[in-house]
């Protein structure tokens, strides 16, 4: 009888997640998304560049300008400098001077690539890279698969050994903000710092980081059928907040409630925050999956009541 009533038990428990999930998950209705887009990420802007080192992270990648193009093998690099307004760059024992340069890979495609700020410093990314000169600096701009994107935030944003479905959480939470914020640059979409969301050079994909983004590709946070610009911070002090407590503009037409967090009750002072403190609440999300075995379902439908976990058909 005992183990009868275990296994009914669990026959429900099972049913219960299955039917969370689903009813959780419908078909995108916005042209706003495109599981397969690129997005344009404007990097190392903190640092303010006159100087840049360019070189392939494996195999072999074009360096273009306006009128000239050069290979670059191996270990080789391109430096590029601003001079003037205008783009110098020294590539395999070629100088030009150009308004912009442009890597990619075979036929243009995106390529792997280290790019660095010599002596600050060195990034690998995937993608196609673009450098102009704007306001007295040069400008570099990733154009990478959004997967890539989401899977590179992950990385930034969420250490390694967080829970899987906490990272699950954390990567939904970054694709909406990319499918819904919109440009927030003049030269480029989104920049990788805290502005937009903080990125870093893409994981191996062996990482929990990108495993968590292929589990969830193309899955976005919406409300009333349009992806969300979805907000979080690292820690809530108890209870996130909402955009007038925390003073920020309205997101998308998302209200972010305020909602209870246990687990930050439990381990800070009452509005020891780390952060805005709206939208999902990073330590909060760990605990619910480490601690309550919650999905990431559960941890997003906690932190954004009201919303539908939306995916769009192949």
């Amino acid at each position: 009888m005992m183990r009868r009533a275990l296994l009914l038990v669990l026959a429900i428990s099972l049913f219960h997640a299955s039917y969370v999930v689903s009813a959780f998950r419908r078909t995108v209705n916005t042209e706003s998304y495109d599981a397969g887009a690129e997005v344009r990420v404007g990097v190392f802007g903190l640092f303010h560049p006159r100087t840049l080192l360019v070189s392939s992270a494996g195999g072999v990648i074009s360096v273009r300008s306006d009128h000239d193009s050069c290979v670059l093998r191996g270990h080789e690099h391109a430096r590029v400098d601003l001079d003037g307004g205008i783009v110098r760059m020294v590539c395999a024992g070629a100088v030009f001077s150009t308004g912009a340069i442009h890597v990619t890979g075979q036929a243009g495609r995106g390529a792997d690539l280290e790019l660095s700020v010599p002596g600050r410093m060195t990034r690998r990314f995937h993608g196609r890279l673009d450098v102009i000169a704007a306001g007295g600096e040069l400008v570099p701009v990733v154009s990478m698969d959004l997967e890539t994107a989401v899977a590179s935030v992950v990385a930034a944003e969420q250490i390694a050994s967080a829970p899987p479905e906490a990272l699950k959480a954390q990567a939904v939470a970054a694709r909406s903000f990319f499918a819904a914020a919109g440009r927030r640059h003049h030269s480029f979409e989104f920049c990788d710092t805290t502005h937009c969301q903080f990125l870093r050079e893409p994981p191996a994909a062996d990482h929990p980081a990108a495993r968590a983004a292929r589990e969830t590709a193309g899955l976005v946070l919406a409300f009333r059928g349009a992806p969300i610009a979805a907000f979080y911070s690292a820690s809530c002090g108890g209870r996130t907040r909402t955009l007038a407590d925390a003073g920020l503009r309205a997101a998308g037409g998302y209200p972010y409630f305020s909602v209870e967090c246990a687990y930050c009750v439990r381990q800070h002072a009452a509005g020891d925050r780390n952060g805005h403190g709206v939208g999902l609440c990073q330590e909060g999300a760990a605990g619910m999956a480490a601690e309550h075995g919650a999905s990431f379902a559960d941890i997003l439908q906690h932190y954004y009541p009201g919303t539908t976990l939306e995916v769009r058909s192949p």
